[in-house]
């Protein structure tokens, strides 16, 4: 039964049009499913928020929310979010490690000490404790 269409599942928004019209699936379909959930992740939007038939064209990336925080001096090796939202966490090659409140973009705090890259960060589960490494551990106590 090699010139007859397959049986047609999918969900509509994720599966592409070719498969729900013909049952037809093709290796760019898997990408295709896969390349919509991953935009639905991002946005948090459903697929028909995000594609505009009459135009031809995804309109995700104006669904997008995007913050830059700005302010440190180096790149950026390594970031943890506090587990209540409240606070994000990063070190980099400025051998610091920056506290960083997410709702008002403001880089609260600067925490010294380090003599090499801070490469990596995390936050304990209390979000009373920060971790930070260049070559050996740092344990700060937040708030100090």
């Amino acid at each position: 039964m090699l010139g007859v269409p397959g049986t047609r599942i999918g969900t509509e928004g994720y599966a592409p049009m070719e498969h729900l019209r013909s049952g037809q699936a093709y290796p760019s379909s898997d990408h295709y499913s896969l390349g919509v959930t991953c935009l639905h992740g991002l946005t948090g939007c459903r697929p028909e928020d995000l594609y505009q038939p009459m135009e031809g064209r995804w309109v995700w990336q104006e669904r997008l929310q995007v913050k830059t925080l700005v302010g440190s001096a180096g790149m950026v090796k390594s970031v943890a979010w506090a587990k209540d939202g409240s606070l994000l966490i990063s070190g980099g090659l400025d051998n610091t490690v920056r506290l960083w409140n997410p709702q008002t973009e403001v880089n609260s705090h600067i925490l010294s000490g380090h003599t090499n890259t801070v490469n990596q960060v995390a936050v304990s589960p209390d979000g009373q404790g920060i971790a930070s490494t260049d070559t050996p551990i740092t344990l700060w106590q937040w708030p100090p």
